[in-house]
């Protein structure tokens, strides 16, 4: 078993929606990260691709998360690592997107997120509180949006 996440990194204006996990988290508790969760397991009811079951769930995490709508989601990067839940270590597929913001006033949801902020490249990368794979993800995800001319 292993498990499945997307990450979102959400633009808008020039800047990236960014959230502080909640304190009580599990892994990486008060880092900045872009939004972002587990894959819930499928009905399977229909055939859904994979890349639909991915741009589903960063839709509904974001959506859960803080409370906004996205679009253009653009596949930027897949990592793997060992995580822990719930004490136990598994494995980790990390899919990172990149997406554009289209409606909503972001809020945080309490359990999940203990702040959250509309952050510059540059600010996400002088907050002591970004963790080294994020700011290894901003660079591919500023290169893709770039490549893909969104200002």
């Amino acid at each position: 078993m292993f498990v499945v996440n997307t990450t979102a990194f959400v633009w808008h204006r020039g800047r990236y929606l960014m959230i502080v996990r909640a304190s009580t988290k599990e892994v990486a508790p008060n880092a900045l990260t872009p939004p972002g969760g587990k894959l819930e397991p499928p009905s399977f009811e229909g055939s859904a691709t994979a890349p639909a079951m991915l741009e589903e769930n960063v839709r509904r995490e974001v959506r859960e998360e803080v409370g906004v709508e996205v679009d253009a989601i653009t596949y930027v990067e897949s990592l793997a690592f060992t995580g822990t839940f719930n004490g136990v270590p598994a494995p980790v597929l990390d899919v990172v997107f990149l997406t554009r913001y289209v409606s909503g006033e972001p809020v945080a949801q309490e359990e999940e997120v203990d702040g959250l902020a509309w952050l510059t490249p540059e600010q996400v990368r002088q907050d002591p509180r970004t963790m080294w794979f994020t700011l290894d993800s901003l660079a591919r995800t500023e290169a893709v949006r770039t490549g893909l001319g969104w200002e």
